[in-house]
């Protein structure tokens, strides 16, 4: 594991920590986050994920998770819609830390999709969101209302230029909407990968991250 290959477990250990009960357990579960946290490098991954399985506390709401990946495929009948969310950004959320000294985050997505709409429309999205509020769109597919094609294997790469003190997440969503009164229409979309890898000459978790997660109890 690279220097900063920890960063993705940070929150999951964070939420275990804060559903300990009593003080002393939580001041060693506190510590020995803190070893394992704190690392320095030049490149580290924030995130990184098949999907063959969901991420420890991500939440799902209509798509399926198998071997092949996370995937939303829906057909609609005249009159239907069918929408589907999966992602990080659920209650509880989990955030990932972007290190402090990062100077570029590299986000891939690997994804396929296709459609075939007679009458009908869809929509496909990736979002990275943040702590603090808003979100950067990763990819968007979008068709109808007469339609029949996709593509596979869609490899996505955009840097980012986050500040310090970032906490980012993920999220997933599907819809597909038949109007046309006589056929219906299908849908797919299924994520294959998706990593967010930071860059910069130092990369740490600087010491007041302690006292943000220290407060949080």
């Amino acid at each position: 594991m690279d220097g900063l290959g920890i960063m993705p477990y940070i929150s999951v250990l964070y939420r275990l920590v804060r559903s300990l009960k009593g003080d002393g357990m939580r001041i060693v579960a506190l510590f020995t986050l803190m070893l394992v946290a704190v690392v320095s490098a030049d490149s580290g991954s924030v995130f990184s994920s098949t999907l063959q399985e969901l991420p420890a506390g991500w939440y799902n709401d209509s798509w399926t998770v198998d071997s092949d990946g996370v995937h939303f495929s829906v057909t609609c009948y005249p009159g239907d819609e069918k929408t589907g969310t999966i992602g990080s950004n659920g209650d509880p959320a989990v955030w990932y830390f972007v290190p402090d000294g990062t100077d570029s985050l590299v986000v891939n997505l690997t994804y396929d999709w296709g459609a075939v709409l007679n009458g009908g429309y869809c929509l496909g999205r990736v979002r990275m969101h943040y702590l603090n509020g808003g979100f950067d769109l990763i990819m968007k597919e979008t068709e109808g209302p007469f339609f029949m094609g996709g593509e596979d294997e869609v490899e996505v790469e955009i840097t980012f230029f986050p500040p310090e003190d970032t906490w980012i997440g993920f999220s997933a969503f599907g819809r597909l909407i038949q109007n046309y009164a006589l056929h219906n229409s299908g849908f797919h979309l299924q994520i294959l990968n998706l990593s967010a890898v930071a860059y910069g000459d130092n990369l740490t978790m600087k010491s007041y991250t302690w006292g943000r997660i220290k407060s949080s109890f």
